[in-house]
């Protein structure tokens, strides 16, 4: 017997344009009756054409013995599994970018604590020395390392005046790394790539945004994304040295390679030549004017 239909048609070399399960079975009754024994007195012709009749009597049998159900969809059963196929390639491709993405974010992630790993130790390190002299100066004053400065008025206040600025260093420092770890991370979801390509695309002078972008205008768009503003100057410096927080260079290249990566994948531009040594990325004009006028 067959294990399917697609080795039966294989094996009796069935045309692929009979589709149909009717149609392929008067089909084999045709190829059957042509070989048939009644037509040279009841004995077959050859071994050959008796074991081919065999074959075509097991086929018929075969289709008569399929489920009626299976007979209705067969015809199909092909488009529905390419189909499967397709969508299982597109799932397939969506936990690729979402590995690739999440692998992305732990990079960022880690270089930024990398980047500031040395300023917090050391920092913390000389404010804890600078507090145990402290301590131990007070609770120890005949030892002859710390009674100099127990004594000394100008030397305590100056290890006070170092354990502050230290102390303060730290918190800082460790302020800044969260806000740029948190920035990163939002730059890196798709509100953040949104307001980054809003950025790019937007045309003071122009009604119609503009849809060619290049790689260092992404970069651009991450280092100075919210800059802040005021009328007043003197304001403005204020909210730009404590309030607002800038990408360093290096990460900005990085996160800006991922977002060219995700753009060119998701289809949302493509690649067109080269302009100077920078590649040009161009965006379909209705996709560039949806972006810029989403909220």
């Amino acid at each position: 017997m067959f294990s399917s239909l697609d080795a039966l048609r294989e094996e009796l070399g069935i045309p692929s344009e009979l589709t149909e399960l009717e149609e392929l079975r008067s089909e084999l009754q045709r190829r059957r009756a042509a070989i048939h024994p009644d037509r040279n007195g009841g004995i077959p012709v050859s071994s050959e054409a008796e074991q081919k009749f065999q074959r075509l009597s097991d086929a018929i049998t075969y289709l008569d013995e399929l489920p009626q159900g299976l007979q209705r969809i067969d015809p199909r059963m092909r488009s529905i599994e390419n189909r499967i196929v397709g969508l299982q390639s597109a799932i397939d491709a969506m936990r690729s970018d979402q590995t690739a993405h999440a692998e992305s974010v732990r990079i960022i992630k880690s270089e930024v604590a990398h980047r500031y790993r040395g300023s917090l130790i050391g920092s913390g390190s000389f404010a804890a020395v600078c507090g145990a002299i402290l301590g131990f100066s007070e609770r120890l004053p005949a030892n002859p390392v710390f009674s100099p400065i127990a004594e000394s008025r100008s030397a305590k206040l100056a290890i006070l005046v170092g354990f502050l600025v230290a102390g303060a260093a730290f918190v800082w420092t460790w302020i800044r790394e969260h806000r740029i770890e948190e920035k990163t991370k939002w730059l890196l979801t798709d509100d953040g790539l949104t307001s980054i390509v809003r950025g790019c695309i937007r045309e003071p002078d122009k009604e119609e945004p503009n849809t060619r972008i290049t790689k260092r205008q992404i970069v651009h768009e991450i280092l100075y994304l919210e800059y802040p503003w005021h009328k007043i100057e003197f304001i403005r410096r204020i909210k730009h040295r404590f309030l607002w927080v800038r990408i360093p260079d290096d990460l900005a290249e990085q996160i800006a390679e991922i977002h060219v990566r995700a753009l060119l994948a998701r289809g949302v531009v493509r690649r067109e030549g080269l302009k100077g040594l920078e590649p040009l990325f161009v965006m379909d004009a209705a996709r560039a004017k949806e972006i810029a006028n989403e909220r």
